[in-house]
């Protein structure tokens, strides 16, 4: 069997699945755990709702088309990082280790907090009428492969910032790349169900 998931989404939570005429919204955001282990829904499948007409005309859904906001930032950081270069030692902060770690952990709370928040605020403001099911998707092999450089990555991420906790200095720029960074990795798993055909393995009632 095979769904196609739909070009609509919801603050990185929710996405929209058609199988035989039949439209589910899927919960990406139910487990927790997906934040650091994109790849659990493939074993444990995704919470969903099928909606009803009415459901799915009374739901509002963000905007897919890349505007400005969201292609600006790589530019900016580049242009920033070189003109920014001559005075970067400004941006260095003299602290002990036990700072330095309580300061990481603070970064990292902020952004699993900052999910929560997102998250909750993309809750659906009225009540769906069917109970939930647990539908088992197999991402597109393209989807599986832009995840695990995602994985990758949070690896390097992670020795970064072992080395700003054990640094007797730390500077200002490499704190808020952690911060960004951490807080893409926590929205990796959402890239594993992209717009497209994709098989459906099961549907399950939601236990």
């Amino acid at each position: 069997m095979f769904g196609n998931i739909l070009h609509r989404t919801i603050k990185y939570r929710y996405r929209f699945l058609n199988i035989d005429q039949k439209e589910y919204l899927l919960d990406l955001n139910d487990n927790k755990l997906a934040f650091i282990l994109p790849f659990i829904h493939i074993f444990t499948g995704v919470k969903a709702y099928e909606l009803t007409y009415e459901e799915s005309l009374k739901i509002g859904y963000d905007n897919s088309k890349t505007n400005f906001w969201i292609s600006a930032p790589a530019g900016l950081g580049i242009l920033l990082s070189v003109s920014l270069r001559p005075y970067i030692n400004l941006f260095d902060i003299n602290s002990d280790k036990t700072f330095s770690i309580a300061l990481l952990i603070f970064i990292l709370t902020s952004v699993s907090l900052l999910r929560i928040i997102i998250s909750q605020s993309a809750k659906i403001p009225f009540e769906l009428k069917n109970q939930p099911l647990r539908i088992k998707i197999r991402p597109k092999f393209k989807d599986l492969s832009v995840v695990l450089f995602s994985l990758v990555f949070m690896l390097f991420m992670g020795l970064l910032g072992g080395y700003i906790a054990i640094s007797a200095v730390n500077n200002v720029f490499l704190l808020a790349a952690v911060f960004i960074s951490s807080y893409f990795i926590s929205i990796t798993h959402f890239s594993l169900y992209r717009p497209g055909k994709v098989k459906i393995l099961s549907v399950k009632k939601y236990e």
